[in-house]
């Protein structure tokens, strides 16, 4: 994971969000992959890990876009496909009725 001072002079960064650590660190991993810069501040001393839990990303401003959806794709990733819990039974055998 970068920290500030590793991202290119001419790059402004926005921030992209808090995240637990595991979130955070494979966000990190697919910016990375994506060439999108970016940094990150993690709670790393004792007393700071007690009021500070998230990893927060920050990411080039020009990127924010990419990088939301790359978050997203992370935090939210895709529903299982199949019948849901809501789904009507295809027998049409409705315990219910």
């Amino acid at each position: 994971m970068k920290r500030a001072w590793q991202v290119p002079e001419d790059v402004r960064t926005v921030h992209l969000g808090g995240f637990t650590p595991g979130h955070g660190f494979e966000i990190a991993h697919r910016l990375e992959e994506a060439g999108i810069a970016y940094w990150a501040k993690v709670p790393s001393g004792f007393f700071t890990r007690i009021w500070e839990r998230d990893v927060h990303v920050f990411v080039d401003r020009t990127k924010l876009g990419e990088a939301q959806a790359v978050a997203a794709a992370v935090v939210e990733p895709d529903p299982p496909s199949g019948p849901t819990m809501d789904a009507p039974d295809p027998d049409g055998d409705d315990p219910a009725r």
